[in-house]
């Protein structure tokens, strides 16, 4: 709207100055230094006409080389684009090579190389080229050291899918050196610790993940446990008692009171530590929140009282006199009392609610022990049977 407006103003006021040049040319004169030049208004305006365009046309001169390189440019970083695009599609579908020459093709006119050089990294990975993997991923982190966390993610799952674990693990720990609190990259740490048997480390590293909210509370959980269970047993297997006295003051409270933890304490302890304080804490533990996995264990300490710890699961089988796993340990403190009928209907009855592999080895143990050796020849049997069930899967047949 103000476009047309001064257009039209422009055209009156060119339409008028035309009028008073038809009726009176004028002349305009200009005189300087004793020198003047005398020329109508008509050839004053040809003059300065002609003057404006030479110089714009000087002007359009002097930047053609610049407009020429800008299309250039823009030509190249569209054609940088089409084969980051295509490389992509190539890496995609398994052409790795190929995918990798494009991708590399285009790293030089790209807007954005960081994908190019991180696709042609795995490209170089696909062909087994780990040389030429690191190099690409040096130059990403050089080219964009605002993105060397994404490089270091990058370059610790390609060296996991190559089986370099410790290089693997290195990295990550270079990523948490320089990235603290990277939910992703405090994961991958994890999955490999775990992966290598760090349970110490993994152990240490369960406070970030929590603090970081790297996982969800119950998969975190889970991990706490199955580090402790196996740092405990890791150090157990030294054969040190004060290590694994002094690993288990180490625990978190909360852990310490998980039946999985204190499982696997009682189990990894027993060959080192006093039977007699392990069956205390055991029962103690028991008594403050049934677990049949921890009744079970109950069974297999030696404490010096063998009838007392008798008499206190048999206590137990007034409330819980179904539990099959209660009725086994039962069976078995009866075995270390010689009491054979008791132990032989305990495991009668245990076997009766719940066909158990470890039942009936307890089973043929105590046969044998009163002297029926093809009851107790059965009785394994019947328990290899159960066992080996347990660890082939089942096989169906076709659909018909």
């Amino acid at each position: 709207m103000k476009f047309g407006t001064l257009a039209l103003i422009a055209l009156a006021l060119g339409a008028f100055a035309a009028q008073v040049l038809i009726v009176d040319r004028g002349y305009v004169l200009i005189q300087t230094h004793g020198h003047a030049l005398e020329m109508s208004v008509p050839g004053l305006i040809l003059a300065l006409l002609v003057l404006y365009l030479a110089v714009r046309g000087i002007v359009w001169i002097f930047r053609a080389p610049r407009r020429v390189g800008k299309a250039a440019g823009r030509y190249k970083v569209r054609r940088a684009e089409r084969d980051a695009t295509r490389g992509l599609i190539q890496l995609a579908e398994g052409h790795y090579a190929k995918g990798e020459k494009l991708l590399g093709r285009g790293i030089r006119d790209s807007a954005g190389p960081l994908a190019n050089y991180l696709g042609a990294a795995r490209a170089a990975d696909s062909q087994g080229q780990g040389e030429r993997r690191d190099e690409w991923l040096r130059l990403a982190e050089n080219r964009h050291p605002d993105a060397s966390a994404a490089v270091l993610l990058t370059q610790a799952e390609l060296e996991v899918c190559s089986g370099e674990d410790e290089r693997a693990l290195a990295t990550l720990r270079r990523l948490e050196a320089e990235h603290p609190g990277n939910p992703v990259g405090l994961c991958r740490l994890a999955e490999i610790s775990e992966s290598l048997g760090d349970w110490d480390g993994l152990r240490r590293l369960v406070p970030k993940l929590r603090r970081h909210h790297a996982m969800k509370d119950e998969a975190l959980n889970d991990l706490a446990v199955r580090a402790e269970c196996a740092y405990l047993a890791q150090v157990a297997a030294e054969g040190d008692a004060d290590a694994l006295r002094s690993a288990w003051t180490s625990v978190g409270r909360d852990l310490q009171r998980d039946p999985r933890v204190i499982g696997a304490y009682v189990n990894s302890g027993m060959p080192l530590l006093d039977h007699e304080r392990l069956e205390k804490m055991l029962r103690k533990d028991i008594e403050r929140r049934w677990d049949s996995g921890l009744v079970r264990l109950y069974g297999e300490l030696s404490p010096p009282d063998a009838a007392a710890h008798l008499a206190r699961a048999e206590r137990w089988l007034l409330s819980h006199g179904d539990d099959p796993d209660l009725l086994l340990t039962a069976a078995r403190l009866c075995m270390k009392n010689q009491l054979w009928g008791k132990a032989r209907s305990y495991l009668e009855t245990s076997l009766s609610v719940r066909p158990d592999a470890e039942a009936y080895q307890v089973y043929g143990r105590l046969l044998e022990e009163i002297g029926e050796p093809m009851g107790a020849s059965e009785a394994f049997r019947q328990g290899l049977d159960l066992a080996t069930a347990a660890d082939v899967p089942r096989l169906t047949g076709p659909a018909g």
